[in-house]
C-alpha cells in the first residue's frame, strides 16, 4: 500500500518482515523479508510502478532473518549497497547462525559484505526525505529505527508495533532494560505515521508509543 507520496508498504507474507520502499527517483529499501517470497515483493513493487533495479541502498533494522533473508537473492539480480548498525554488521558478513536466527527459520544464509555502517544520529537523504538513523537496542544490540522529522514519520523495525507492543527481548543480545530506555528515547519525538516491522501500521503513532513507555514503566 502507499503510505505517503514515494513511501510504500509491502506487507510482511508469512514470516517475512514488512518492507518498506522510499524514493522519488532512486529508491531504498528497509528491511527485505526471508528471502522465501521474493518473486511476490517483486511483483508488489512492479504493481506500485517501482523498479526493483532503482533501489541503491538496503537498510536493515536489525540482522534476523526475517528481515535480511532476502538479501542473499536480491544481491543476485540486483546491486544495491548494503546498510546495517556499526555493532550488527559482523553478524551479517560472517552470517552468525545465533545473530541471524537461522536455526529458527531452519534457514541457511551466505555471509553478505556490508558497504555502509551506520551510526547512531546518522542522516540518510532519499528525495523528498530525509532520515535520520535512532540506534535503538533492546530486541537486539544493534536495533535502529528511522525517523522523518518533518513528516513526524518513524520506521520502527521490531522495537515498537502499532497497538501498543514491542519486540522480543528473549533473543540473543536482545535486553528489556536497554529495550525500555529506546522507548524513552522514541517517545520525546512528534510521531505520526508508525511504521513497524510487522503487522499493521498507525497513524497514531506517538499514543501508541506512549502507552508502550507508560506500560514498561510500571512494570518493570
Amino acid at each position: 500500500m502507499k503510505v505517503l507520496d514515494y513511501v510504500y508498504l509491502i506487507e510482511g507474507r508469512l514470516y517475512d518482515s514488512n518492507c518498506y520502499i522510499i524514493g522519488e527517483d532512486e529508491l531504498i529499501m528497509v528491511d527485505c523479508g526471508t528471502g522465501f517470497n521474493m518473486e511476490y515483493i517483486y511483483n508488489k513493487m512492479k504493481e506500485f510502478g517501482l523498479n526493483p533495479s532503482k533501489i541503491t541502498q538496503i537498510i536493515l533494522s536489525h540482522v534476523h532473518f526475517d528481515h535480511c533473508g532476502g538479501l542473499n537473492i536480491f544481491l543476485t539480480d540486483y546491486n544495491p549497497e548494503i546498510s546495517v548498525f556499526e555493532k550488527e554488521a559482523p553478524f551479517l558478513e560472517s552470517a552468525d547462525m545465533r545473530m541471524l536466527l537461522l536455526d529458527m527459520f531452519a534457514a541457511s544464509f551466505k555471509p553478505v559484505k556490508v558497504d555502509n555502517l551506520l551510526k547512531d544520529g546518522q542522516v540518510i537523504n532519499i528525495k523528498p526525505y530525509t532520515f535520520k538513523i535512532i540506534h535503538t537496542p533492546g530486541h537486539t544490540i544493534g536495533s535502529i529505527c528511522l525517523y522523518e522529522e518533518r513528516f513526524k514519520l518513524l520506521i520502527s523495525g521490531d522495537t515498537v508495533f502499532a497497538g501498543g507492543s514491542f519486540g522480543r527481548v528473549d533473543l540473543p543480545s536482545g535486553s528489556l532494560s536497554q529495550l525500555t530506555e529506546s522507548i524513552k528515547r522514541l517517545s520525546k519525538l512528534n510521531v505520526k505515521y508508525l511504521l513497524p516491522g510487522h503487522m499493521n501500521i498507525s497513524y497514531e503513532g506517538g499514543k501508541d508509543i506512549s502507552l508502550i513507555c507508560n506500560m514498561l514503566s510500571e512494570n518493570y
